[in-house]
């Protein structure tokens, strides 16, 4: 199985620091129809990927994140997608402490389950009938691990990685490369200010939002006017 061209191809590696504007749908587009290339036996697997890829950018989510949700957090209402009770990791509290011989205090941690409560997504964004195509070819978990263990019942990280970067033709692409550009698509195109931004993502720390510059879901959706058709191409620039 020939997962992309990336390994034949010079690229250029880039991070997360190295964003500096959104890319544009028209390239993200381009990433979609890479799925195509993929030379899979089964070719739900091309409708699997192109899902990946939407998913992680409209979401916004870190790779776990979008790996663990589900066919039920997804909800269709009028001119939006809703995405309820997303996951957040790399949340921690602490639950006891104590004081080393340096005299530094020391505090024993566990994960805090968070989510991101409901947030939407515009149903005429381009890169979204490919996610909600998907959502709806899905049972349960959306990218299920192919053995589906109780212990590993999505896809593992390492391979959603290896997806994603057989797309990186001309970038070294990670999926955390997606999540910084729907963070810089959300100030660019539709204005999101620092506190949208803090609220869309559920980021605790603002210098994160100031990189890329509390509402519930109704003032997110409308700030975000549609600037598009549905394929890409600009209707009235701000």
């Amino acid at each position: 199985m020939k997962l992309g061209y990336w390994a034949s191809h010079k690229y250029r590696r880039v991070s997360v620091d190295d964003v500096e504007g959104f890319v544009g749908w028209p390239y993200l587009m381009k990433l979609i129809k890479r799925c195509d290339k993929t030379r899979y036996v089964n070719r739900l697997h091309n409708e699997r990927d192109k899902g990946l890829v939407a998913t992680l950018f409209e979401t916004g989510g870190r790779l776990r994140e979008v790996l663990m949700l589900r066919k039920r957090d997804f909800e269709e209402a009028g001119d939006y997608v809703l995405v309820k009770g997303m996951r957040v990791l790399k949340r921690y509290r602490k639950v006891s402490g104590w004081t080393d011989n340096k005299g530094k205090k020391r505090w024993k941690t566990e994960p805090d389950s968070v989510t991101r409560g409901t947030f939407p997504i515009r149903i005429d964004e381009p890169l979204t009938p490919f996610m909600m195509n998907w959502v709806k070819q899905s049972r349960a978990y959306l990218f299920p691990s192919p053995k589906q263990t109780s212990k590993q019942p999505y896809l593992t990280n390492t391979r959603a990685y290896q997806i994603v970067r057989a797309l990186g033709i001309d970038l070294h692409l990670n999926p955390h490369w997606f999540r910084a550009q729907r963070a810089c698509q959300l100030a660019s195109e539709y204005g999101f200010n620092l506190h949208q931004l803090l609220e869309f993502f559920k980021w605790k720390r603002q210098e994160t939002a100031t990189r890329y510059a509390s509402l519930g879901w109704q003032d997110l959706a409308k700030q975000m006017k549609p600037l598009h058709d549905g394929k890409g191409v600009q209707i009235c620039p701000r």
